[in-house]
């Protein structure tokens, strides 16, 4: 939250000087301020912030079911497979499945399948079970997982690329536009004051702030992710945590 608050004050602060110098009008550019920094408070940072958490969930399911395949190939152990594959849990997933002792392998397991909202770690839940069952070689019977959760990160990773090069452009052109509005307001200095007393004028430059403000929140709306940053990811540690406490 700090860090969404101290982006959006450098918002604030940068559209406000450039609303300001545009429009020669300390009002307007408070009002092209309050404009942008809202997009990004209520909009960008939050929709970015859980885009990136949703990519380093995923990247450690991927972690995790790599490492506990791995493992359980070479010890033959759910148990130790299981705590050696926790090593790569963020701090909160390590903090829950400290509290789940009284769990059995395959709950634990199953438990985890509450974060990690991949597709390829529900088929991992069941073929870990049907191991466990039927017992042989590991690694030919999740052959086919590996792979697909080996195509799935790598997938996922170049749209991950591609989203951060396309924010890279789509900011480029605004700072670009921003720098035109400079030029022009100090290359028309001889009658920029009678210019920005036009209501006109005004208007445009809100305008500006106000199509810049719609276009980062449409921005995030399009390569972000609906949610609320690290509050769900608390919520269900919360009430996991609450749920096994009950037992």
């Amino acid at each position: 939250m700090l860090k969404r608050v101290i982006i959006s004050f450098a918002a604030f602060g940068l559209s406000f000087l450039l609303g300001y110098m545009v429009s020669n009008n300390y009002l307007i550019g408070i009002l092209c301020g309050f404009l942008f920094s809202l997009s990004i408070f209520l909009y960008v940072c939050p929709r970015f912030q859980a885009r990136r958490e949703k990519s380093e969930r995923r990247g450690e399911a991927y972690r995790f079911v790599n490492s506990f395949v791995i493992s359980l190939s070479v010890n033959g152990s759910l148990e130790e497979s299981f705590q050696s594959a926790s090593l790569f849990l963020s701090p909160s997933l390590k903090e829950v499945t400290a509290h789940l002792s009284n769990l059995d392998i395959i709950e634990k397991i199953r438990y985890l399948q509450r974060f990690f909202e991949e597709s390829f770690y529900e088929m991992f839940c069941s073929m870990v079970e049907i191991w466990r069952q039927q017992g042989g070689d590991v690694l030919s019977l999740m052959q086919p997982l590996l792979r697909e959760v080996s195509e799935t990160e790598e997938s996922e990773r170049i749209a991950d690329k591609s989203r951060a090069r396309a924010f890279g452009q789509f900011l480029l052109l605004w700072v670009m536009s921003a720098f035109v509005l400079v030029a022009v307001r100090l290359g028309l200095s001889s009658f920029y004051a009678s210019l920005s007393t036009s209501l006109a004028f005004q208007l445009v430059s809100v305008a500006y702030f106000v199509i810049a403000s719609g276009s980062f929140a449409l921005f995030s709306f399009l390569v972000g992710e609906k949610g609320k940053g690290g509050k769900n990811d608390k919520k269900k540690v919360q009430k996991g945590r609450k749920k096994e406490g009950s037992r």
